[in-house]
């Protein structure tokens, strides 16, 4: 920012030398000519371009932030990622409820339907349905489906017996 306030200065400066040029009048500007002083452009032209400048340098130090508006600038992000964050969660587990709740009214189960209500991974799954320890169909001979009454009794087969039962 320091570096526009010196360049501003500078053009500021010049500004002010060719508003003095302007004020020739113009016999001491023939006499400028005389004396083989080349201006490559008119002063207007100059002048001209000079507030364009000006204008424009005053306007970039409204573009840079200032530190108070970075730091507002990563806070408003750091809020921004935490709703996100948020809301990311909440979706998953809307998707989650809404998964147990299709899952709850299912009699006929498939295969991510089962992991689900087991806990059991699907690959290990596939391997229970290979060696026939779990009951399974395949009506087309290529999709696994489960039923539900089924599956909930194979996961209840080999009861242990708790003490206080096996002593009454």
């Amino acid at each position: 920012m320091k570096n526009f306030e010196q360049i501003k200065k500078l053009l500021d400066a010049a500004y002010l030398e060719v508003a003095k040029l302007q004020k020739l009048n113009a016999r001491q500007l023939q006499e400028k000519e005389r004396e083989h002083v080349v201006l490559p452009i008119s002063i207007q032209s100059l002048l001209s371009r000079l507030n364009t400048i000006v204008t424009y340098l005053s306007n970039v130090d409204k573009l840079i932030p200032t530190e108070h508006q970075i730091q507002e600038d990563e806070i408003m992000k750091k809020g921004f990622i935490r709703v996100l964050n948020d809301q990311t969660k909440i979706l998953s587990e809307l998707d989650a409820i809404k998964r147990y709740s299709l899952l709850a009214a299912k009699n006929v189960l498939d295969l991510d339907d089962v992991a689900l209500l087991t806990g059991l991974s699907k690959s290990h799954l596939y391997k229970l349905t290979c060696t026939h320890q779990i009951p399974y169909y395949k009506p087309k001979g290529k999709l696994v489906y489960f039923d539900r009454g089924e599956v909930e009794a194979w996961m209840k087969q080999n009861r242990i017996t708790p003490q206080v039962e096996a002593e009454q």
